[in-house]
């Protein structure tokens, strides 16, 4: 009979102890921590033993998107059905954000004299491939059109005011060589390594003399700080003719900041657009100072939607105007 109440009591006491494990086991609680990767914080989760986590808010981190959790171990998406049965990391997963593609279509210019209107066209590669303008009356005044045979643009035609000339462009090594079939003379162009004209030279003959026309530009971050001008005879009369321009930016982007038409032509043909930001103030010195100042306007992604402008010598308003952008967004 001792020997059956020992058996029975010995039962009790494992069933209670099994009981009581089996309690402890459901009890158990486990951590799920979120690593963001330098982004937004996201706050921890503790769930109990065999539940599930709750997918938090998306992480926001600045120039990336967000795309999913993982394992720290894994590489696949978590799955927030998973039952959690240990202390487990879940590591953000982010895509650099592509940044959107302006490509600027239209271009309208006023000032105290009149105004006038530009229309740009592009290829594939987002390089201009005709360029029209438009003068005040709205009647078409200019028309360049560019070829290029794969990489390199190779010339360009002209048409205006009913003639036609062409502008071949030869690329020698780190050089630009520039003829036109309107003029005698050549223009040669100096190259950085990314393809930023250094150097401008324009040999043409004045009055039976060889005269070059020399533009040395300065580069930094991508824009141009400083662009001169001097003119110097090989014989003959020397002369002083000399003008240095030096230019401010902000920090947003210029008009053709996504154009991969090169550098050196934009800067000969369509201006100082090219520059990687907006050109805030210009001051040209030619014997007196004569500096131009530009208030702009911006689109959401940082690219010019309108520009007034002033130009101010000896402290005079001497012209004023402004600039009007509008762009294909790809």
């Amino acid at each position: 009979m001792m020997k059956l109440k020992l058996i029975i009591i010995t039962a009790v006491v494992l069933a209670m102890t099994a009981g009581f494990n089996s309690c402890k086991k459901d009890d158990k609680k486990y951590v799920v921590t979120f690593d963001s990767g330098e982004g937004t914080s996201v706050q921890s989760q503790t769930v109990e033993a065999g539940g599930v986590a709750t997918a938090p808010a998306n992480p926001e981190k600045e120039g990336y998107v967000f795309l999913f959790w993982h394992l720290s171990e894994s590489t696949t998406a978590y799955d927030f059905q998973t039952p959690v049965n240990s202390d487990i990391t879940l590591v953000a997963k982010w895509e650099e954000e592509e940044d959107a593609v302006y490509l600027l279509t239209e271009l309208s210019y006023s000032d105290r004299t009149g105004s006038k209107m530009t229309i740009y066209l592009y290829d594939e590669q987002n390089r201009i491939t005709k360029i029209t303008e438009y003068d005040n009356d709205g009647i078409e005044d200019k028309i360049m059109t560019l070829n290029y045979d794969g990489a390199d643009l190779i010339s360009m035609k002209t048409k205006r005011f009913g003639g036609e000339y062409t502008h071949t462009y030869t690329k020698d090594g780190s050089k630009i060589v520039i003829t036109a079939s309107n003029t005698s003379g050549i223009t040669t162009i100096d190259l950085n390594a990314q393809g930023f004209p250094l150097k401008a030279t324009l040999k043409t003959t004045v009055w039976s003399n060889v005269l070059n026309c020399i533009s040395p530009y300065t580069w930094q971050n991508g824009n141009i700080t400083q662009a001169d001008y001097k003119e110097e005879y090989e014989s003959g009369p020397s002369t002083d003719y000399y003008i240095s321009t030096t230019f401010t930016y902000d920090d947003n982007k210029s008009p053709f900041y996504n154009c991969q038409t090169p550098a050196w032509w934009i800067i000969r043909e369509g201006g100082w657009w090219i520059n990687n930001n907006p050109i805030i103030s210009v001051e040209l010195y030619n014997e007196i100072v004569t500096e131009t100042k530009y208030t702009y306007t911006y689109n959401d992604d940082g690219f010019p939607l309108t520009i007034e402008f002033t130009v101010i010598s000896d402290d005079e308003i001497i012209n004023e105007g402004s600039y009007t952008f509008k762009y294909d967004k790809k």
